[in-house]
């Protein structure tokens, strides 16, 4: 009888402590995405890509090969003609989770900027780098929001504030990888990845609800 009561209690115990844990967890994926999420970025800020691939989803590289990611990245970001310096992620916040087929999913928002360099063309006249300069100038302000480009005179840099949107997955709320790829062309691949309850909705889909 004594020794009943005891496996009971020891039990009891046991699955106290994870019920406990369990619930700890639930309260605190927040911060672990958002935690994970920071170092993640700023791996990427630093343009250590090579790094960076052990914080994507594997299923990233289903469709696009490690060593293409790479190459991409570097061929965007650590251009030694075309330098655009990018900036740590601000105001992460970290949403609700989505569970989908037993897999979570949650969406982050944050705010980045970026300086993107204007380079005049050696030789060029003034009249037709003015040009171009209107032209590209044009280009950002439709791209990403009038109120969201300036030109620095002093270090010839388009400086673009970003608001943007990332993902991040995991199977226990513990671990989580994430789906941020700032290359343009992504839309097709992560809507391969992602559920439709995580995807926001397309201009189309938008209408049609209306």
């Amino acid at each position: 009888m004594k020794l009943s009561f005891t496996y009971f209690l020891v039990g009891f115990l046991f699955l106290t402590q994870i019920g406990v844990a369990q619930e700890k967890e639930k309260k605190n994926y927040k911060d672990i995405v958002k935690e994970g999420f920071i170092a993640y970025d700023s791996i990427v800020v630093s343009g250590d890509y090579e790094k960076a691939k052990a914080s994507i989803t594997p299923a990233f590289f289903e469709y696009i090969s490690e060593e293409l990611y790479v190459d991409k990245m570097n061929e965007i970001y650590n251009n030694e003609d075309f330098p655009i310096t990018t900036y740590k992620a601000e105001n992460v916040v970290v949403g609700d989770t989505i569970n989908v087929e037993g897999k979570y999913y949650t969406i982050i928002t944050y705010d980045t900027h970026q300086d993107i360099p204007y380079v005049p063309k050696e030789g060029e006249s003034k009249e037709k780098s003015q040009a171009k300069f209107g032209s590209i100038r044009t280009f950002f302000k439709k791209q990403y929001g009038a109120d969201k480009v300036e030109f620095n005179k002093k270090t010839q840099n388009f400086e673009v504030k970003l608001s943007k949107e990332a993902y991040a997955i995991s199977d226990n709320l513990a671990e989580w990888k994430f789906l941020a790829i700032n290359i343009d062309g992504m839309e097709g691949v992560y809507r391969r990845i992602l559920p439709e309850d995580v995807l926001p909705k397309t201009e189309e889909e938008v209408e049609v609800e209306k």
